[in-house]
């Protein structure tokens, strides 16, 4: 009775893009079938699915646009600050050993001329 149950594998869905692309290909088949009820049943059907799928693509697509905007926003934010920052800085720093060396040697070189 306790025998271990098998894994079940996940099974991933198929993409909107390739849902979308079979449903193309369904009106495809049904274009060269003879037309009846049926047939025009379908059709509708096939209509009704191709326009949901659509909408559910344009949904994703604008999801993710808007990720990035937010991405965008908050990323230019962040450099507006970091420039602020480089901004209030002191533009001078203390001058190294060579700079040093360098204009002791000119305020020498300018006292003896």
């Amino acid at each position: 009775m306790d025998e271990p149950q098998p894994k079940q594998k996940r099974i991933r869905k198929r993409s909107l893009r390739i849902q979308l692309q079979t449903a193309l290909q369904a009106v495809e088949a049904l274009d060269k079938e003879p037309m009846n009820d049926w047939t025009a049943a379908r059709m509708n059907l096939a209509k009704v699915r191709l326009t949901t799928l659509n909408k559910m693509v344009l949904r994703e697509r604008n999801h993710k646009l808007k990720a990035l905007q937010a991405e965008v926003e908050r990323l230019t934010a962040e450099n507006a600050k970091l420039k602020a920052e480089i901004a209030a800085k002191p533009a001078t720093r203390p001058p190294s050993d060579i700079e040093v060396a360098l204009q002791r040697y000119s305020a020498e070189k300018e006292g003896r001329a």
